[in-house]
């Protein structure tokens, strides 16, 4: 191919018909100037045609600004949709966290894979790691070591994280103020305070280097004087994980022992990272970290059944940041589907406005323009629309992300929760999805079927509705998607109403949880720790409004699975259990009733100590649902042991449709020592002034070296562990009802042209002698039967995906068969409506006037 043929290949075909000899002739002289010539030329002529059909689009756009404005608004609410999700979604997980190698730093853990979320952190996992594993390049930890902050005549809870010196190099992590602590450090008295610590109590001072930090470990009785050298990044604070959370860190006394070993026998819980070599996976690591699981347990003494199944977990730091992953690829599925619904629709009403323009197509045929130029056209405008479609819908989807973040502060407490270059290039690439999917490839099935009217007169049943087929398949197409979206927001839906009617159970007015942390060192044995919690339930009981105070080892909203609980001797264990030691007034205070059977008696025996209560959940476990006088056999840490049901409560529900069911033994039964926390539960009659104020004043009175309790609504606590499930919901439900509201536009547009484009036949009909309510009848049938089609094929599609559904749903199954009827009505109803319009038009039209159009 010689230069000349090169520069040729770059103008437009026409002009290369008509002078390509011409200028070969010609070509004359200088090659590559002649090349240069010839390809300015070229490009010249497209730039000219680039203007001329935009300019053309937007006079066409001009002309018809309420088809227009319904494409443009289609496209922008589906984008936009798809820009606010999925830039959470890159944030929570497709983004790195921001340290050097993140994809290589993962949590290391042992945990039972039929639990999900029972882990142990177990101390010596960061030595028995380093030494006998082989997958990581570095092994380093945090263990945990609750206590309190003494400061200016307050003191408050807090948590100190005691760190291997290599911890904060091992993530890469650098200061936001100061300096982070390194080997140099051992044996000193620096310490590193968390972002949120730094701005809660220190109010952001930028002048906080220096200052002195005095707190004192549950573990000891005197406080211990600590120098802030500097301030963590925020991104620590996404690799927080479950109710461990540092408000500031230290390290360790000694660099040859594992940062949970203190000396005292009370091993402290131990969170272990590591950083894995080059080419080494998750998957290989915990492999290659199984063998020394069974060393993590106490020597001398056999692994209990608790412990067997325990397997070593080796989970990305990135991916184990969010716990509530799931919801968002719930609905990053639900926008595509609905940016699918939309393309459907624009593809829709794209051809429906060609087929109306089909004069305007003839005369452009008769004045010279060539097919291959109209469908240029066409694409043109097409293009402009999805142009238009994502930059509103890209404005749109910002909007939409910053009010989303106020309805799930998990996400919003990640690092780079903002639009980044991934988030521009999807739009990119969705801007180039809805110009092929929406435009061109409609445009390039009508120029294979002969584009639009055979005639100048475009009202003829020749000519009228071209590529028919194709408009019907998009129509069929977009109920059939709008179907399964239909039917998984439905699903949500229905599930919110059965937790909503049931609610948690209880009633939460005028209730709230004291969250306590006792110092180990003074209140560890058994005795005195049973002393303290009755002391202080005691005086807050004698608060002047308090109606009722219960006792229970841990908060409403975490869980214990420290052991394996069977229904049967050596019978399968029951998978996830809560079990909670809570005291008799614990049932009255919350307003759990014990429907069947009795509750824990006052006075504890020998043959009481091993009685238990099961909640409903826990009853539909056991032959005919009936536990009363039934047994649990249970393998733990402290031996066998056999309990007895003596009643079942009522459930707690959190909403948050991972609810396991739950078993409440007797508080103080079984003397345990190394207690330091529990929960007080406080009801209240409503008119009880400052109790946060009066029950900090009764617990300094107490114990001045007993941390100020967390106070907080039990509605409160609530709503915030169902926020994700909740936005979910709520996020879900508003694309469901985006995609019922395109499939509603789409019908109607692509049905009121039809009509339209039948005014001839219509007219003809009514004249030989048809009923207007045949004419409707026509109207109708035609959508009922590209409905029923729809359904038919989203039916199939929901029977397939809404399984996914099913970890995140209360008291139903997927295949609900109520949700399924209401969405095929909805739909079918929506068909119908969107038909009806035209169908009534159709109706009233002129005979005589339809007869002289033909």
């Amino acid at each position: 191919m010689s230069l000349i043929d090169l520069a040729l290949a770059f103008c437009p075909a026409e002009f290369r018909g008509e002078y390509h000899e011409q200028i070969r002739a010609n070509a004359t002289g200088g090659k590559a100037a002649n090349f240069f010539d010839v390809l300015w030329i070229g490009l010249t002529l497209h730039a000219e045609a680039l203007a001329r059909n935009l300019k053309t689009a937007v006079r066409s756009m001009l002309k018809s600004p309420v088809s227009a404005a319904v494409i443009v608004g289609t496209l922008a609410v589906a984008i936009g949709g798809n820009v606010a999700v999925f830039t959470a979604f890159n944030a929570a997980l497709l983004q790195p966290l921001p340290f050097p190698d993140a994809n290589r730093l993962v949590r290391i853990t042992i945990g039972d894979p039929a639990k999900p979320g029972a882990t142990l952190l177990l101390a010596g996992m960061d030595k028995a790691v380093a030494s006998n594993v082989h997958s990581f390049d570095a092994v380093g930890a945090v263990a945990e070591d609750p206590g309190a902050i003494v400061g200016s005549g307050v003191t408050y809870a807090a948590h100190r994280g005691i760190a291997t010196p290599n911890f904060f190099s091992l993530l890469g992590a650098q200061p936001e103020l100061g300096r982070l602590l390194s080997a140099a450090d051992v044996g000193g008295n620096s310490v590193v305070i968390s972002d949120q610590l730094w701005r809660r109590r220190f109010g952001s001072d930028p002048h906080v280097l220096g200052q002195r930090l005095r707190f004192t470990p549950s573990s000891a009785l005197q406080p211990l004087d600590f120098v802030i050298a500097g301030v963590a990044p925020p991104a620590l604070e996404s690799i927080r994980k479950g109710p461990f959370h540092p408000d500031f860190w230290s390290i360790s006394r000694s660099a040859a022992q594992s940062v949970g070993d203190q000396g005292n026998g009370n091993p402290l819980i131990t969170d272990t990272f590591g950083k894995l070599k080059a080419n080494v996976t998750p998957v290989a690591a915990a492999s290659d970290a199984q063998r020394i699981v069974a060393s993590l347990f106490p020597p001398g003494q056999p692994v209990p059944d608790a412990a067997k199944s325990m397997r070593a977990m080796v989970n990305p730091l990135n991916s184990d940041a969010l716990d509530e992953g799931r919801y968002l690829w719930t609905l990053f599925a639900a926008v595509i589907a609905v940016l699918l619904v939309a393309c459907l629709n624009v593809g829709n009403l794209l051809l429906t406005r060609a087929a109306s323009r089909g004069q305007e197509f003839v005369l452009r045929s008769a004045l010279g323009a060539s097919s291959g130029q109209i469908a240029s056209l066409l694409i043109y405008e097409s293009t402009l629309f999805a142009v238009l479609g994502v930059l509103f819908g890209a404005w749109l989807g910002t909007t939409l992300f910053a009010g989303a973040l106020s309805l799930s502060p998990a996400i919003a407490r990640l690092p780079n929760v903002r639009p980044d270059g991934h988030v521009f290039a999807f739009i990119a690439v969705l801007m180039v999805f809805v110009a092929l999917f929406a435009g061109v490839l409609p445009t390039m099935i009508r120029q294979r079927r002969g584009g639009d009217g055979a005639g100048i007169r475009a009202g003829t049943r020749s000519g009228a509705f071209a590529a028919p087929r194709l408009r019907f398949a998009l129509g069929v197409a977009e109920i059939g998607l709008a179907f399964p979206l239909l039917v998984a927001a439905g699903l949500l839906l229905h599930s919110f109403f059965i937790a909503s009617n049931v609610g948690h159970g209880f009633s939460t007015d005028n209730l709230y949880e004291v969250d306590y942390n006792l110092p180990v060192a003074k209140y560890g044995a058994a005795e005195s720790y049973r002393n303290a919690v009755d002391r202080l339930s005691g005086e807050v009981r004698a608060i002047p409004g308090v109606t009722s105070v219960g006792y229970a080892d841990h908060s409403l909203v975490s869980t214990f699975f420290g052991e394996q609980y069977a229904l049967k001797p050596g019978g399968a264990p029951i998978g996830s259990l809560n079990v909670t030691s809570v005291t008799p007034e614990f049932f009255q205070t919350l307003g759990l009733p014990v429907g069947f059977g009795r509750n824990f008696r006052d006075g504890v025996s020998s043959a009481a100590s091993n009685e238990v209560i099961a909640d409903q959940r826990m009853a539909k476990l056991f032959d005919a649902g009936d536990p009363l006088g039934k047994h649990v056999y249970t393998q733990g840490f402290d031996g066998a042991k056999v309990l007895s049901v003596v009643g079942v409560a009522s459930s707690i529900v959190n909403t948050a449709a991972n609810d396991q069911p739950a078993l409440y033994t007797r508080a103080f039964a079984t003397p345990v020592d190394g207690r330091h926390q529990f929960s007080l539960f406080v009801r209240t009659n409503g008119n009880v002034p400052s109790l946060s104020t009066q029950i900090a004043a009764l617990t300094t009175r107490f114990d001045p070296l007993v941390a100020t309790p967390t106070i907080r609504p039990v509605a409160e606590i609530l709503a915030v562990k169902d926020a994700s499930w909740r936005a979910g919901m709520i996020l879900l439900s508003c694309l469901a009802a985006a995609a019922l509201l395109l499939a509603l536009v789409g019908i109607y547009g692509v049905t009121s042209h039809a009509v339209a484009s039948r005014t001839s036949e219509l007219g003809i009909r009514l004249a030989i002698g048809a009923q207007p309510r045949a004419i409707l009848a026509l109207v109708l049938r035609s959508q009922l039967v590209q409905s029923t089609l729809g359904l038919v094929i989203g039916l199939m599609v929901s029977l397939f995906i809404t399984q996914a559904l099913s970890s995140q749903l209360y008291e139903i199954t997927p295949l609900d068969p109520l949700t399924y009827v209401l969405v095929a009505l909805t739909l079918l109803a929506t068909g119908l409506l969107a038909a009806l319009l035209p169908g009534i038009r159709a109706m009233r039209v002129d005979p005589a006037v339809a007869l002289r159009h033909e």
